[in-house]
């Protein structure tokens, strides 16, 4: 009796399923990371005034997330991110904030919204420091019950004379907006900077490879997810 062909193959899963799964562990992991580390250098910087400067570079993390995720996973990213400044925030010896419920629901709630919202406007208009630096304001807004000094990006600061008089003159918010604002713009000049060194080594790459027989240039490929944000279609 001869058995039909193909009835007694057994089903093999593929050999790329392994690795795919790694690759996205992999990845998921180093997104909780920087979040982590963006979180922690924050709650640093409320905490400590020798950690003022920490405040111009902490959410280069934050907005480069926004810029890279889908409005969806930025959500969760935002949300993430605002859980881990509760954890750092409220058991730190010096708590910037009250570790009560509602600061809870707040941070893990408005810092989602607003990562949600600048994954959204970049896919749609491209990545803007100014708007990102403006929707800033309704974040400290919204974080107002957190009952904090200055606000959240504004007490990064301390209480030095420039942060008096530019919170006297023009409010909190507007100290706020600015820090915001070079954070993203200081993550878009290293994305401008990374994509002129990767472009010139490919160049460079291209012009001397009748020289060497295996050229050790990085594919062009590699360098394409640090170009500045354009407006993109939406995610399937």
């Amino acid at each position: 009796m001869r058995f039909p062909r193909g009835g007694n193959e057994v089903l093999k899963k593929p050999k790329g399923n392994s690795l795919d799964s790694a690759g996205a562990a992999a990845k998921v992991a180093l997104v909780a990371i920087m979040l982590m580390a963006s979180a922690a250098l924050m709650g640093v910087a409320l905490q400590s005034s020798s950690g003022r400067v920490l405040g111009w570079f902490t959410l280069v993390p934050f907005f480069y997330l926004i810029r890279l995720l889908t409005p969806l996973r930025a959500w969760f990213a935002g949300a993430f991110w605002g859980l881990c400044l509760f954890f750092f925030g409220a058991t730190a010896a010096d708590a910037p904030f009250a570790p009560t419920l509602l600061n809870l629901l707040l941070l893990s709630t408005i810092p989602g919204i607003y990562a949600w919202a600048g994954a959204l406007l970049t896919r749609s208009i491209g990545f803007s420091p100014l708007l990102l630096g403006l929707g800033w304001i309704g974040v400290e807004l919204a974080l107002q019950p957190l009952a904090l000094y200055n606000g959240l990006l504004a007490g990064t600061q301390g209480h030095g004379l420039v942060v008096r008089t530019m919170g006297y003159l023009a409010g909190s918010v507007v100290v706020a907006f600015i820090v915001a604002y070079v954070n993203a713009s200081l993550l878009e000049m290293v994305t401008h900077a990374c994509v002129a060194t990767g472009e010139a080594r490919i160049a460079s790459g291209f012009a001397g490879s009748e020289e060497r027989f295996f050229p050790l240039e990085l594919p062009a490929y590699l360098f394409q997810f640090l170009r500045p944000g354009q407006p993109r279609a939406p995610p399937l």
